[in-house]
């Protein structure tokens, strides 16, 4: 019974130390903007509502443009797919977002397949070989960094992170903390 237990305490010590450690890395990554000069922004998708970003979104797209206008790089990829019910990609949303703040059309790409964050940066690997885009800009949430950038490694692409500070979600602890603990469970079940 007490080696049973020792083994209990082991696994549980073990998980708890893997579970803390990847939470700091996500934690860690989010809180450091890297934007530096690039080939591309990219803008991981979120809810779009009958063509309008969803207030998550809009955050994404705002610091985009803020990084695009400060001239870190010449052309800004949006992404994410048509979810069940909608009209219009969330790519195409934020495009059209973004024209409507004055980013030049031709300066904008929207990749509008993608349906999770590994299908957008494939879509995004797609526009980058024919476009010679190796450093690209993610910006999303800051919880959803340090994973996007990993996938974004495994797709040979060169990943600097800068977070959305102004999303709702950075501004509701609660709401973060959720995200962050499914953010664990991706990153854990990521090969």
């Amino acid at each position: 019974m007490k080696k049973l237990l020792k083994i209990f305490l082991g696994l549980s010590a073990i998980t708890l130390l893997i579970l803390s450690w990847t939470a700091f890395r996500i934690i860690r990554t989010g809180q450091f903007d890297q934007a530096a000069n690039a080939d591309a922004i990219v803008v991981l998708g979120a809810a779009e509502y009958a063509g309008k970003p969803s207030p998550v979104f809009q955050a994404r797209l705002d610091h985009a443009k803020n990084l695009f206008e400060k001239n870190l790089a010449p052309l800004i990829i949006t992404t994410g797919g048509i979810h069940p019910g909608e009209k219009i990609s969330e790519g195409e949303a934020g495009k059209n977002y973004l024209i409507s703040q004055d980013v030049p059309a031709e300066k904008i790409i929207a990749e509008i397949k993608s349906l999770t964050t590994k299908e957008n940066l494939n879509g995004v690997k797609e526009i980058a070989a024919r476009r010679n885009i190796k450093t690209i800009i993610i910006v999303s949430d800051a919880f959803h960094l340090y994973r996007a950038k990993k996938i974004a490694e495994n797709l040979n692409l060169i990943g600097l992170t800068s977070p959305a500070t102004n999303s709702p979600i950075s501004k509701n602890t609660w709401l973060e903390l959720k995200y962050i603990g499914r953010e664990i469970a991706l990153v854990l079940m990521q090969p």
